[in-house]
């Protein structure tokens, strides 16, 4: 399946839009001829499949074997499998629980980040837990590719960590900056295994290594006597990470199906939370490095079996203007502020039915699932099993304060609690059917005590046989037994009816497969009866966190797989064993964008804050501006001990930032920081006004094929003629184009003449494209950082301080009024300067170009659109129907493009060129007027409106290339200490200057970028 989410307006938090990529059957993808490549299934396990996010690579676990697959694009599809894992064991591995004659089968399957190396991880039925690179894997896959076009080639890639934590494990999760790996299992306890660090000070740089083992942090060592125990006494300290620890947390008394670490998107404290759930549905929340409770989330009166269990960061939290946004479908309010979400409202979301698929190839006439319900009462009852098998009792009522929702029977269930111990695998009790199916039917709730304690920075999701829950504005213990925290509740998610002949499947209600893709803030759930259920974290506006009295949501998107694939065969009769979630191919991220972040433990950010720091920027631009307002929005800034001041040789926003066309899109470039930087656009023009600050839309974006009529322009000007230099801004590059869909000109983009359109294709619309003023936005920029302490003082650079490339000292520059010199200390120094950044930085490759552009006032107000336009113009065009003649021959076709701007103006440039070199400053830029005529010209042969218009401003910038194969920006460090670069951005600097301006704060604070992977931005590579 492929997401993204779709237009529905008027909403903030756009819904999910879900399409099938592919299906292949499982006779094709495993043939029966075949059967050494048939994977045979393991029941009652938990998640069996995991993607890499790195590699195309995709792997199955049967049994005591790991099937490594190379899905194919584009039909999304597995071939057979290229290798497979015999997984490795330990000399401790016990007996097997579920299967005694396979007592090595994996339970659970995960591939996850440890440090900066991605690990697939494989929990048993014996107790071990194996743990395997899947870089090696990948290697050995290209090094050997000719041995594997025989089926069933057998890896001889070695397990790089082997433990075994004493029975059956279940539970496992990873904590990717603690390099820490936690494992729960039926001894009713968790294991925590602490990898050691090589380099306590983590200044070490992976790269470093050609070909390291492990992630260079972690100890090579990890011989199984190794690993220390610490004492219940002894107090763990985070920063001592000199030796492998192998941690245990005790107060489960049953079996532990699952674990998950809170890894943050920023962190920012040596504190490691970990949230487990158990078979008797008691869930906690942990401090790993205190080894004690920080919260208890289990309901006061439980009927279900615990099964999942995630930790959000309430970062990627989607955000909701309203209800309808937060929840998706109608909800009910408990009298205790919980929030319930019914199957009764859920049967607007697509895919949702009550009914078992079977259900239906047997009865198509059947209607409700209330007609089915009638129809069984009325032969047996006990013959249908409803989900899990519950009884149904009407006791204890609550009230809704919804509207047309009364009252809600409670749901209670007989479970058959018998033989828990013995392993995971248990059935609840046949059902007894209660006469009125057609209740809305919620589960017990929880009874939250209050406690004046500060709030868990997360929130959790776990789950039971049918339900899901999300806990937020979690307290810590504090004074009391247990914390308090509120409650959104999504009943019976996955529940359907089952005929009496698929009886075997009652035993198998569980949502015990819970994965989260942060970065869109989804949560997949999947149940072994066959679904799977798409989630969105939602989050919502103060004004209405204070009316409906709760802050975040769950929003149910769809549930898998769809009742037309149903149909059409696609699901089959048995139960799900695996669900994964993985980038499509060809985007993976690359290990080059993961060792490119200089990933870094928590002590040295931690102590790095406390340090005197003194910033300088050189540069007055988007990047500078932008660089200094998030320095001072770190959570590490601190006024009273970090001076940041900000050099510009003439004044702020004077060059391209301040003459610019303003665009954003989402199919910018690089990819590597364009979806970041345009999300912070929205966030900081939702924060600080910018709508009417600086001009902040949504706006379509297209391309437009026009023949150009003879101009007569109204603007007249007398000037030299334009030199013969043309040269493209290149802002349609070929990623970009691939995204252009043909279509028809739109009703509203009615300010080209007719006659002269040919077609029109669209590039993005207002969910992908937008625009900000780049004057207004660069300043508002430079105000907002003045105004939490940053300096600007206007004067020019004239050289930096390095020690001889030791580390950065000083600056030193000339002031712009007093030309006296100046030289201030400086611990970080940053450099943007955009063009002219190698006059102040000479190995920076960079160089500028020259772009013209002018702004118009049309005859009247034009609609919101950006406008891509290639045109072909008349013979003779520009020497005969305009004012001044250009004594250049015009191409043939030429390529202005055209910004409508709020307030009724346009923005329209034209080609670059090199023909006068960089000057001083941008005071002493020279303008071609003859230039800014042609893109008059063109745009006037188009449009009426601009062609009728006064022209307001004609005007040129420089662009800052890179000189380098690899393209641009450079942003990160350079090689010498506290030299930091963020230029080269061509014409996508407004684009991308809150992304960049982000990492760069994060360079600085933390020691590395945390907001996106820019490993192939890195200026070392060129310098």
């Amino acid at each position: 399946m492929s997401l993204k989410r779709r237009k529905a307006e008027p909403q903030a938090s756009k819904p999910l839009k879900v399409t099938e990529c592919g299906y292949q059957d499982g006779a094709i993808r495993y043939p029966i001829s075949d059967p050494l490549q048939q994977p045979s299934g393991a029941q009652y396990r938990n998640n069996l499949v995991a993607f890499s996010q790195y590699h195309n690579l995709c792997f199955v676990a049967s049994h005591a074997r790991i099937l490594v697959h190379l899905p194919i694009y584009l039909d999304h599809t597995l071939p057979i499998p290229r290798s497979i894992l015999d997984v490795a064991t330990s000399n401790n591995a016990g007996f097997g629980y579920i299967d005694p004659g396979n007592p090595h089968s994996v339970n659970h399957l995960i591939v996850a980040e440890l440090g900066v190396e991605e690990v697939v991880i494989a929990v048993c039925d014996d107790g071990d837990v194996v743990t395997y690179q899947v870089r090696k894997i990948r290697e050995e896959l290209d090094r050997h590719g000719a041995e594997y076009n025989t089926p069933g080639y057998i890896s001889k890639v070695q397990p790089f960590f082997l433990r075994n934590v004493g029975k059956s494990a279940w539970g496992v999760a990873v904590h990717k900056e603690a390099r820490m790996i936690a494992v729960s299992s039926n001894s009713t306890r968790i294991h925590v295994f602490a990898f050691a660090l090589r380099d306590t000070n983590c200044n070490s740089d992976s790269r470093d290594d050609p070909n390291p083992d492990i992630d260079a942090h972690l100890l090579s060592s990890l011989e199984d006597d190794d690993w220390v125990r610490p004492d219940a006494a002894e107090q763990l300290k985070p920063f001592d990470r000199s030796r492998n620890l192998e941690i245990v947390l005790s107060s489960h008394g049953t079996n532990i199906p699952n674990v998950a670490f809170y890894n943050p998107y920023h962190p920012c404290t040596e504190d490691v939370f970990l949230v487990s759930t158990d078979i008797h549905a008691i869930t906690y929340v942990w401090n790993v490095w205190q080894r004690n409770q920080v919260a208890d989330l289990t309901a006061t009166r439980r009927h279900y079996l615990g099964w999942g269990v995630l930790c959000l960061d309430p970062f990627f939290s989607r955000p909701a203007e309203h209800t309808g946004e937060l929840f998706g479908i109608d909800y009910h309010r408990m009298t205790k502020g919980t929030i319930i979400l019914t199957p009764y409202e859920m049967q607007s979301i697509p895919g949702y039915d009550a009914r078992h698929f079977t259900l239906r190839e047997r009865y198509e006439n059947w209607g409700s699932p209330e007609t089915l319900m009638s129809y069984y009462q009325a032969e047996d009852p006990n013959d249908l099993y409803w989900g899990s098998g519950e009884s149904l009792a009407e006791d204890e009522e609550e009230e809704f304060s919804s509207e047309g929702h009364a009252n809600i029977s409670e749901l209670e269930v007989d479970s058959n609690e018998e033989n828990l111990e013995d392993g995971l695998s248990v059935a609840p009790a046949a059902a007894d059917l209660h006469q009125n199916v057609s209740s809305k039917i919620v589960p017990d709730l929880s009874v939250k005590i209050g406690a004046a304690a500060k709030l868990l920075p997360f929130n959790v999701v776990y789950t039971d046989q049918l339900n899901v829950r999300l806990c937020h504005s979690i307290q810590h213990i504090g004074e009391v037994e247990r914390p308090s925290y509120e409650e959104v509740i999504c009943c019976s998610l996955l529940k359907q009816g089952l005929h009496p002949r698929d009886a075997h499947l009652k035993r198998l209600p569980r949502l015990n497969m819970a994965l989260q893709v942060p970065e869109l803030g989804i949560v997949v759930l999947g149940d072994q009866m066959g679904r799977v259920a798409l989630l969105t974290v939602t989050r919502c506006r103060k004004d209405i966190e204070t009316r409906i009295k709760t802050g975040d949501g769950l929003r149910i998107e769809a549930f898998l797989p769809f009742k037309w694939q149903e149909d059409a065969g696609q699901r089959p009769k048995t139960e799900l064993l695996g669900v994964a979630v993985g980038p499509v191919q060809g985007h993976e991220r690359t290990r080059e964008d993961v060792l490119g972040e200089n990933d870094g433990s928590f002590g040295t950010r931690m102590e790095s804050t406390a340090e005197k720091k003194e910033i300088v920027i050189v540069g007055g631009g988007i990047i500078g501006c932008t660089s200094a307002y998030f320095l001072t929005r770190h959570p590490f800034y601190d006024p009273s001990k970090h001076k940041i001041t900000l050099l510009e040789a003439s004044k702020i926003a004077g060059g391209a930032s301040g003459k610019a066309g303003g665009l954003l899109a989402l199919w910018a470039y690089p990819r590597s920081i364009v979806p970041l930087s345009y999300q912070l656009h929205a966030q900081l023009a939702k924060e600080h006004d910018g709508d009417t600050r600086w001009g902040y839309r949504q706006i379509h974006c297209g391309q437009l094929s026009a023949k150009g009529r003879p101009s007569q322009t109204k603007a007249a000007l007398s000037g030299k003629p334009a030199n013969g230099e043309s040269l493209s801004l290149n802002k349609r590059d070929g990623k970009a184009l691939g995204k252009v869909t043909a279509a028809g000109l739109p009703k509203d983009l009615n300010w080209f003449a007719p006659e002269s359109v040919r077609s029109y294709y669209e590039m993005g619309d207002p969910d992908t494209t937008a625009q900000v003023h780049p004057y207004h936005f660069t300043t508002a920029m430079a105000e907002l950082a003045e105004q939490k302490g940053v300096k600007i003082v206007l004067g020019s650079v004239t050289s930096i301080d390095t020690a001889n490339g030791e580390g950065v000292r000083s600056v030193t520059y000339e002031d712009k009024s007093s030309k006296e010199i100046h030289t201030i200390p400086a611990s970080h120094v940053i450099v943007s300067a955009g063009p002219w950044t190698q006059r102040v930085y000479p190995p920076a490759p960079i160089s500028g170009m020259r772009a013209h552009s002018v702004t118009i006032t049309p005859s009247k107000p034009i609609s919101a659109y950006a406008v891509f336009t290639e045109i072909s113009l008349p013979p003779d065009f520009g020497n005969k129907d305009t004012f001044v003649k250009s004594k250049r021959p015009h191409s043939k076709t030429v390529t202005p493009e055209i910004y409508a701007r709020p307030n009724n103006e346009a923005y329209a440039c034209g080609e670059g060129d090199h023909l006068v070199p960089l000057p001083k400053t941008t005071e002493d830029v020279e303008t071609d007027l003859a230039r800014c005529q042609d893109i008059i010209d063109y745009v006037s042969s188009v449009s009426d409106e601009l062609k009728d218009g006064e022209v307001t401003v004609r005007q040129a910038c420089y662009l800052p290339n890179v000189e380098a194969a690899s393209g641009g920006p450079l942003i990160g460090q350079t090689g010498v200490k506290g030299l930091l670069l963020a230029a080269g951005h061509t014409c996508w600097g407004i684009q991308n200057g809150p992304g960049t301006g982000k990492l760069i704060s994060e360079f600085v604070f933390d020691g590395q970028a945390k907001s996106a992977s820019i490993g192939s931005l890195d200026p070392r590579k060129v310098l």
